[in-house]
């Protein structure tokens, strides 16, 4: 039985890793690793960080047009399963790479698994296009390997085709992973630590954001992530090169990620992965989007949505590392995305649901 895994990501790498490592315990099960190349120069690290590699990478030509890049990406998965067929691929969450490895999947009667399913906004604006993404694969997927109990009852609610099956979040398991050999730090370094870089916020949304870290540091210690898109490192740049009380970091490589967020007292995001990971870390967030597809950090009381509003930022963020019982409360709130064990689980689910369809 033959399972392809497809990653473009760096994201989809982390949270891939756990069922990759799960499916190795079931001999009967080949598995095939590929790249879509999005983030070529980072999935290889990554997968080595946590022991595995890359059975094949396909190349990807930067600067071109969505459409081309899709177009590309369909072609090359239907020559690929001509000559190679799988019994069964699995993609993970919302990305471009996911949505044209499962259409290409499906048109050639190959069953899709995926990954984080049921996440929703339902502003196909909000994140784009990753909620459009995610909703198309929901349409033609045989398995859905859902995080959270909301993901599970939306799915249902959906009425989805195939199996919908309440999993966990691999990202949590491959958080254990990682923090089997950190140490916390004796002391934190900052107040904040910040990233922002979704499109929807590229303009006006990532300069308030921008003008109230400015604000926050005459009394905050804060570090910003700054990442490479010139939508958002320009404008981060700009406004606050120099300042004092505010680093601007490079890209962190995930294996120093988890030191930084023990290292930190509050994090303002708009990552969707950090979002999940940040309850591990019992690291309290504020969400730097008008909504998000995570509502259970939200309503486990680990998070609070801000959007990019200036006054909202400068009001939560003073609420929150000044009032210590209220800081208390959302650190000790309960992870509401896993307990580790989702890689196997869903390397489990794949093994018998293989056998069952070789069955019929």
């Amino acid at each position: 039985m033959k399972i392809h895994i497809i990653i473009g990501t760096r994201p989809e790498a982390i949270k891939m890793a756990p069922v990759i490592k799960g499916l190795s315990h079931f001999p009967k099960i080949s598995s095939t690793v590929i790249g879509t190349g999005q983030h070529a120069d980072l999935l290889e690290g990554m997968l080595a960080s946590f022991g595995l590699s890359m059975d094949l990478h396909w190349p990807y030509s930067l600067g071109r047009t969505q459409h081309e890049l899709l177009s590309e990406l369909l072609l090359r998965c239907a020559n690929f399963w001509q000559e190679n067929p799988a019994d069964l691929v699995l993609v993970q969450g919302d990305t471009s790479s996911a949505w044209g490895a499962a259409q290409a999947a499906v048109l050639m009667g190959i069953p899709v698994g995926h990954v984080e399913a049921g996440l929703r906004t339902y502003q196909l604006d909000a994140p784009f296009p990753e909620e459009l993404n995610r909703q198309w694969i929901s349409r033609c997927a045989s398995l859905h390997f859902a995080p959270t109990k909301r993901a599970f009852d939306t799915l249902r609610k959906e009425q989805v085709q195939g199996e919908v099956h309440l999993v966990g979040n691999t990202v949590v398991d491959a958080l254990g992973e990682m923090l089997r050999e950190a140490k916390p730090p004796q002391e934190k370094k900052y107040d904040m630590l910040v990233t922002a870089h979704r499109r929807e916020s590229f303009g006006g949304g990532i300069a308030s954001i921008a003008i109230a870290l400015s604000e926050l540091s005459s009394n905050y210690r804060i570090g910003v992530i700054v990442h490479p898109n010139p939508q958002s490192k320009d404008v981060f740049e700009a406004h606050l090169a120099g300042k004092s009380n505010i680093d601007l970091l490079e890209p962190v490589p995930y294996e120093e990620m988890p030191h930084l967020l023990m290292a930190t007292r509050l994090l303002l995001t708009d990552s969707g992965g950090l979002q999940e990971e940040a309850p591990s870390f019992d690291l309290p967030v504020l969400v730097l989007r008008e909504s998000t597809e995570r509502q259970e950090l939200i309503e486990s009381g680990a998070g609070v949505l801000v959007g990019t509003s200036r006054e909202k930022i400068i009001e939560e963020s003073k609420a929150i590392l000044e009032n210590e019982a209220r800081y208390t409360a959302m650190s000790n709130a309960v992870n509401p995305f896993g307990d580790g064990l989702s890689g196997v689980r869903i390397a489990e689910i794949c093994h018998e649901w293989l056998f069952a369809q070789h069955k019929k």
